[in-house]
């Protein structure tokens, strides 16, 4: 799986994200849930539609990231990295941004909260990664197609639904 796209802009590979809507948070609630009449075993991970949601837009990125690095460092061949499209294609880690964008309608009046609180849920999905990579976590950003324009310069041509 893969990002939308992956951007020079401005000094930094930035792997974009965009989707229309977010689920709502989980609220830790689980019912009872059986297979075919027997309870799940204790042991059995369950997730809900928001922690599917994070999980899939962390693999996005991560799969994204790890396919420029394998590009830019040759690892396809000396014709593949010459034809990546990016100005810069060596994968500079201190340089690396992984933006997720909401478009939600215009009408919707979003709460600055509901924001910081899915950056932190992206950013802790993505904790195992960044430390591995020891890529900060400032370098995880969710925006609304506005301050994705306006505060890291993301070339949006339309923010309509």
């Amino acid at each position: 799986m893969a990002c939308e796209c992956i951007s020079f802009i401005e000094g930094h590979h930035c792997f974009i994200e965009a989707k229309r809507s977010v689920p709502r948070k989980a609220d830790g609630k689980v019912g009872v849930v059986s297979l075919n009449g027997a309870p799940l075993p204790k042991t059995w991970e369950i997730y809900d539609n928001y922690q599917h949601f994070l999980r899939s837009i962390c693999k996005k990125f991560i799969d994204s990231f790890y396919i420029l690095q394998a590009i830019s460092e040759g690892r396809h061949g000396r014709q593949r990295k010459e034809d990546l499209s990016l100005k810069e294609k060596c994968v500079n880690l201190d340089r690396i941004r992984f933006i997720l964008i909401i478009n939600f309608p215009v009408e919707k009046n979003v709460e600055k909260q509901e924001l910081v609180t899915l950056t932190e849920a992206l950013k802790n999905e993505m904790r195992p990664f960044l430390k591995i990579w020891k890529i900060h976590d400032s370098s995880v950003k969710v925006l609304l197609p506005i301050d994705a324009k306006t505060k890291l310069n993301i070339p949006i041509s339309s923010c309509s639904n």
